[in-house]
């Protein structure tokens, strides 16, 4: 019975493995690898424990990377604001406005990783650079700080901890803040007013309803601006 499953396997390789190598599946096919030659030269079970351990690291470093994009208004292009981390060479700085969209639930398993990205955006000036570079720029080079929630259904203790921490590191350098696109339906804006950060950014009228009304804030605050308050708009 071995015989004939480990004919068939062999029988598919070929095209498996040519499919892998068109699509450049280099880390795919390392671990395929390594689980063969570990099956053949020390035991079938030890490859498969192999392969599950591969699995689970897989697992575990696509549920921890952080889906965070840090929008920054540029100069001079078709778009008034660029994904810089994924182009941070196209990207011509503005000290206006940044933008970051949150489009994943906020945990503690990707919290430090936002927030390593926004000390480097901060202190460093590009989120590509290593936390021992010398700064770049000034820490107050963005005057206006937009965190667009509209994909955060879920931020726990740990995560609000840490945005707390990073509201107040803002607010110290004179940059205003602003949440914007917040579920009413979830508890992320009730965990927002428990926490203290929208204290921490001066108040209720600091949560809007909408990315463009944040823009509108960012730039001058006025008194027609509608605010999301316990669920409720006003104006």
């Amino acid at each position: 019975m071995n015989s004939v499953i480990a004919t068939t396997l062999l029988a598919d390789l070929p095209h498996d493995l040519m499919l892998f190598i068109s699509l450049r599946a280099w880390s795919d096919i390392a671990v395929m690898t390594m689980v063969f030659l570990v099956s053949v030269f020390h035991s079938p079970s030890s490859g498969i424990g192999l392969g599950i351990i591969f699995s689970v690291i897989g697992i575990i470093r696509h549920a921890t990377k952080c889906r965070v994009q840090v929008l920054e208004e540029t100069l001079g292009l078709s778009s008034p604001f660029q994904n810089i981390i994924d182009q941070p060479d196209e990207v011509e700085h503005s000290p206006n406005c940044t933008v970051i969209r949150i489009a994943e639930p906020l945990m503690f398993t990707n919290i430090r990783d936002l927030e390593n990205r926004l000390y480097r955006l901060q202190m460093l000036g590009s989120i590509e650079a290593h936390p021992a570079s010398p700064p770049s720029m000034s820490p107050c080079c963005h005057l206006n700080v937009i965190f667009d929630m509209q994909g955060a259904g879920i931020v726990d203790a740990s995560a609000t901890a840490s945005l707390l921490g990073i509201v107040k590191r803002y607010r110290a350098n004179g940059m205003k803040v602003i949440f914007c696109n917040i579920n009413i339906n979830s508890r992320v804006l009730g965990t927002l007013i428990k926490s203290g950060i929208v204290e921490a950014c001066g108040g209720p009228e600091y949560v809007v309803r909408d990315l463009v009304t944040a823009l509108r804030l960012a730039e001058e605050q006025g008194p027609d601006i509608p605010v999301i308050h316990n669920g409720q708009d006003s104006v």
